[in-house]
């Protein structure tokens, strides 16, 4: 049976004759066979003006059936006055083209172009469905042109069946099909998620001819392809048709599969492939091949002749590697998504995930009552989390809730190969359970493949080919092999690939991982293995130790953290395999990971594991390198004696060595303990001969750290002028070798500097600059820290939420990676929050935090600013005689220890405190004291306390006393003011920091002896200091 010619231009004129009124004479179309049996069906002569009219309803009805079915109704007729039309034709196309849906969009262009009582012109169809589109008359005309296309497929398959009727010529099996649309398995669950997949790839099925989906065994391929196909039903109007290759055994299995399918058949079995394509022709069908992985010779075989001979036939395939065939559209298909990763998840942010969905609703089912809950989310998610969203697992797991609580089957959880193995009986044998899943996959792998894929087990947390190179090798499988054999497992599906950042990674789903390393353990070659992978590791910490320290530490540490299960794994079996000189070697050159990562508990660890079997009597080379590390990280847990004890051991082993650029950061690190414990000046003193040191050697980049580390001393001393010199020449030092890591140091300190002089602008800006490039570079201490010191930038432009979330980021950092140090400060900046707040009691609770911890280390500036805001709130709360205690106290701790700015600040609050217990002068001398010193800015809310404590002290003086209190206050040097102030107010010895002194009782000093002290003080007219404001 020869078909008439029906093309696309054809069509194209046809319509165009609609939408004009015009005369058809002459069309092609008007001869077809389905113009004839429309003629038949109304009972209408056979005449030019009767073909003429047929054709045009024929095509009306086509393309309104095809909008209507699109849309989700159906319409028998085509509409044939504008009543039948939506009366807003305007918003029912653009309602059609924000649907999301191409095939949607290519028949509503069509209808409102051509058909519609009131055809469009392409502009106004831009205008009203793409607004904001840059070219949407382009998008609209390319709509159009697609539903032509379509048009034109679905009137040659119609022209087909005309014929085959009018000839008798119909293939029964194919008309069947027709009729039927499709074969689609029922599946009595529900399809859960995958939205986004779901979208494209309805997308892809119509306008690509042959699409791949390809995954991991239980990854969900076969029930993706249903719902897609379901969903592409109405674009195919002759039908989807779902062909089960998981029985074939052999590659000519594949066409008899589809044969039977499509009722296609021939006398020999030679002849079924041509017979296949031959009926297929020029239908529009979808034919979904699912589990092509044993068979993909033969699969990719008759797909690349459907391909090339059937123009309208499309392909959706299921397997667990691509076909490999020209056009072919591969689709990934991966677990699905887990929630954010969080301590503790919520029931909505769990919710929202396709991994915890599924998971509920397969419970679901077997247990009605089972609700996701705050009681259960915790399970819920670590149970999908722990089974890597990989469906079949999920169900598999599931499917035990009808007998075992789910707390119970998370338990269990563990070892998924031995927990899920209980699949429904209608499954496939290769799901019924985990392990069947896996084994299938295994058993399609070749030997050498299957070498290379048990050796992955060695690996922990992934791998790059670099390293399978290096390690999974043997005598008789080279570097060069083993990359290929790698290469033909990543294309099964076997793994997880990562290409972001670089180098692709890769890693074996824990399940699979699970069964390699069963099956790893029953070759010879695992000792081999082991030792490969720890030489390996070895290398590449070696590598990366010199770049640790230089400008792209960022980008090492980077690398490292990749590797640091590996790593891990490498430290423990050198310490297990009496490999004591590597694992040596390998804490030595990783140590800043420990500290960047912010696992200083881990850290310690590892190096006291290492240290603990070094002779330090005979040391090797890096056993100063270790000792130092060791020290550093003591210093970020606040173990300061012991710091101090493994650094001067390691100065004492690299001066012997003649390593001057270990001993000069020995030194300095050294110096980090007594920085901390508020001993500023002996602080700066090291700091100070550290920059000589660096100077001498000629090291720009320490000297750039030195510096920054003096200009916080120098600070804390109240020095600015000096610290702004040294922090902007470590600055420029920083940007001119390319450190970022500094840069942002130095950035952040600058902020600090700048909130000294109330620049809240300007200290913003340094700040945030840095707080972007420490973000950038992954570096969470720094990170803390610049959150941290943005808080009073917050608070002193009122943005009290945007503060507190800081000051909780900062502390949530720190607690994260176990630094007291960094705890304490964040306890303290948040409760300068929630006091600015006015909520006392969280407040309270972050004092509590903080104060056992500050005085447990050590932090005497800790202590101090614990001290001074308890104070504050017992002065907001009117408790005068706490207030005084923990206020002097404060001052206490600051003077002792020359920190000017915070001694300014202790003034001024006690300046309130006494105009609060009526000591007027004394109030307004201190804050003229206080207002001469620099001093960190006070926050709105005690600033307004102050002010209105001194205004009323000033007004009960009278002008003429308040002005010589503030002149006596303004002349008189900072050892005078708080010599004053302990006069005044009561002094409070303290034994140590920290250690809670007994308040004295409150007594009101006398007036008198109080105006005789001012006048003393103005008589001796100390030199004015710095002004500074509040």
């Amino acid at each position: 049976m020869q078909l008439p010619v029906i093309e696309p231009k054809a069509v194209k004129a046809a319509l165009r004759s609609l939408r004009n009124a015009a005369a058809m004479t002459g069309t092609s179309l008007a001869g077809l066979a389905v113009v004839d049996a429309r003629l038949r069906e109304l009972g209408l002569q056979d005449t030019p003006a009767n073909r003429e009219w047929a054709l045009v309803g024929l095509l009306s009805e086509m393309v309104w059936q095809q909008l209507t079915a699109a849309r989700g109704r159906s319409s028998p007729r085509a509409p044939a006055a504008a009543g039948d039309v939506p009366a807003d034709a305007d918003r029912a196309l653009a309602a059609d083209f924000t649907a999301n849906d191409t095939l949607r969009e290519a028949w509503s262009a069509v209808f409102f172009r051509y058909v519609s009582p009131s055809p469009m012109a392409v502009q106004h169809m831009a205008a009203v469905s793409q607004p904001s589109l840059r070219h949407g008359t382009r998008q609209v005309a390319r709509r159009v042109q697609r539903g032509i296309e379509l048009l034109t497929d679905l009137l040659r398959s119609d022209e087909a069946q005309a014929q085959a009727r009018l000839t008798g010529e119909h293939e029964p099996g194919m008309v069947r099909r027709r009729l039927a649309r499709h074969n689609l398995p029922h599946r009595p669950s529900r399809f859960v998620g995958r939205a986004e997949a779901l979208r494209d790839l309805a997308r892809l099925v119509v306008e690509q001819r042959v699409v791949s989906l390809v995954g991991f065994g239980g990854i969900g391929k076969t029930r993706l392809a249903i719902r897609v196909a379901l969903d592409a039903v109405d674009a195919f109007p002759d039908g989807v048709w779902f062909v089960d290759l998981s029985t074939v055994t052999s590659g000519p299995g594949v066409v008899d599969a589809v044969a039977r399918v499509l009722d296609v058949r021939s006398q020999t079995d030679a002849a079924l492939p041509d017979a296949l394509i031959a009926a297929l022709g020029q239908r529009r069908l979808l034919v979904i091949l699912d589990n092509c992985e044993h068979v993909v010779g033969a699969s990719a075989a008759f797909v690349n002749r459907v391909a090339a001979e059937c123009p309208n036939v499309a392909v959706l395939a299921t397997s667990r590697q691509a076909l490999g065939v020209a056009g072919e559209e591969v689709w990934p298909v991966l677990p699905l998504a887990l929630p954010p990763a969080s301590d503790e998840p919520t029931v909505d942010t769990a919710a929202a995930s396709d991994a915890v969905a599924l998971l509920v609703d397969r419970v679901t089912a077997v247990q009605p009552e089972f609700r996701l809950s705050p009681s259960n989310v915790a399970d819920v998610v670590y149970l999908v989390e722990k089974l890597e969203g990989i469906p079949l697992a999920i169900e598999l797991a599931a499917a035990w809730a009808f007998a075992l609580p789910l707390g119970v089957i998370v338990e269990q959880i563990d070892d998924p190969l031995q927990a899920l193995t209980r699949g429904p009986r209608s499954a496939p044998d290769r799901q019924r359970t985990l392990r069947a899943a896996i084994q299938w996959s295994y058993d399609l792998l070749t030997p050498a493949e299957r070498q290379v894929f048990c050796a992955l087990a060695v690996f922990h947390g992934g791998w790059t080919v670099e390293a399978v190179q290096a390690v999974c090798g043997t005598d008789d499988a080279p570097p060069e092999m083993i990359a290929v054999l790698h290469a033909a497992l990543v294309a099964r599906s076997l793994m997880a690939v990562d290409g972001a950042g670089g180098a692709p990674r890769y890693r074996l789903y824990e399940p699979v991982r699970q069964f390699a390393a069963e099956m790893w353990h029953r070759t010879p070659h695992v000792a081999h293995h082991r030792r490969q992978h720890a030489a390996y590791c070895l290398a590449l910490s070696e590598t990366a130790a010199p770049h640790l320290g230089d400008v792209d530490a960022a980008a090492w540490i980077h690398r490292l953290q990749a590797d640091y299960d590996n790593i891990r794994a490498a430290l423990r079996w050198c310490l297990e395999h009496d490999a004591v000189d590597w694992a040596q070697r390998i804490a030595a050159a990783i140590w800043m990971v420990w500290h960047e990562l912010g696992l200083l508990t881990e850290g310690r660890s590892w190096l006291g594991a290492v240290l603990a079997r070094t002779d330090l009597e005979h040391p090797p080379a890096c056993a100063a390198m270790l000792l130092h590390a060791a020290g550093t990280l003591a210093i970020y847990q606040a173990d300061h004696a012991t710091a101090r004890r493994l650094l001067e051991h390691s100065i004492d082993l690299s001066r012997a060595a003649g390593n001057d650029t270990l001993t000069l950061a020995a030194l300095h690190n050294l110096a980090h303990p007594t920085f901390l414990e508020g001993d500023y000046a002996e602080a700066r003193r090291l700091y100070e001969a550290c920059v000589g040191l660096s100077h001498t050697l000629r090291r720009d980049r320490t000297t750039a750290i030195a510096l920054s580390s003096l200009s916080m001393a120098e600070a804390e001393e109240g020095d600015l002028e000096l610290a702004r010199r040294h922090i902007r020449e470590s600055l420029a030092l920083a940007e001119s070798i390319g450190d970022e890591s500094l840069v942002a140091e130095a950035l952040g300190f600058l902020g600090t500097l700048d909130l000294f002089e109330a620049d809240t602008t300007d200290a913003r800006y340094h700040l945030e600059l840095a707080l972007a490039m420490q973000t950038r570079l992954s570096e969470q201490w720094s990170l803390a820290q610049t959150l941290r010191d943005l808080v009073p930038v917050a608070i002193l432009e009122g943005r009290l939420d945007h503060a507190e979330e800081l000051a909780r980021r900062s502390l949530d950092i720190a607690r994260q990676h176990d630094n007291p140090w960094a705890i304490g400060e964040a306890c303290i900046a948040l409760g300068k929050v929630l006091l600015e707040r006015d909520d006392r009691a969280g407040t309270r609770a972050a004092l509590a935090e903080a104060s056992p911890i500050v005085t447990h280390i050590g932090n005497a500036a800790g202590i101090g600013r614990v001290e001074q805001l308890s104070g504050t709130l017992a002065l907001i709360e009117g408790d005068l005689p706490r207030a005084r205690h923990h206020l002097l106290t404060s001052l206490s701790i600051h003077d002792a220890r020359g920190l000017r700015p915070r001694v300014g600040a202790d003034l001024t609050r006690l300046a309130a405190l006494a105009a609060a217990l009526e000591h007027h002068v004394l109030a307004v001398t201190l804050a003229a004291a206080a207002d001469a010193t620099p001093r960190y800015r006070s926050s709105p809310r005690v600033r307004a306390l102050v002010d209105v404590a001194i205004e009323a002290s000033c007004e009960a003086l009278g002008d003429r006393a308040a002005a010589a209190a503030r002149a006596a206050g303004g002349g008189m040097a900072l050892r005078d003011a708080v010599a004053l102030a302990r006069t005044g107010l009561g002094d409070v010895s303290i034994a140590e920091p920290g250690a809670p002194p007994a308040a004295p009782p409150v007594v009101a000093p006398d007036p008198a002896d109080l105006a005789a002290e001012a006048r003393r003080v103005t008589a001796r007219r100390a030199t004015p200091r710095k002004s500074g404001r509040s």
